[in-house]
């Protein structure tokens, strides 16, 4: 099951990615928006790295 294992490295921080970037692209506009969502991608990424 080495796919399932990183597979899980991707999929929860994209879903953390996408979601924070639809809540706060209306109200912080497109930039700022994805900067955030960026840095969401890999502290989760870097966290589940570390934690599986």
């Amino acid at each position: 099951m080495p796919y399932a294992k990183h597979l899980i490295y991707f999929v929860i921080p994209w879903v953390a990615y996408v979601g924070l970037f639809l809540l706060t692209v209306d109200r912080f506009g497109f930039w700022p928006a994805l900067t955030c969502s960026v840095a969401a991608f890999v502290g989760v990424a870097s966290l589940f790295r570390f934690m599986v």
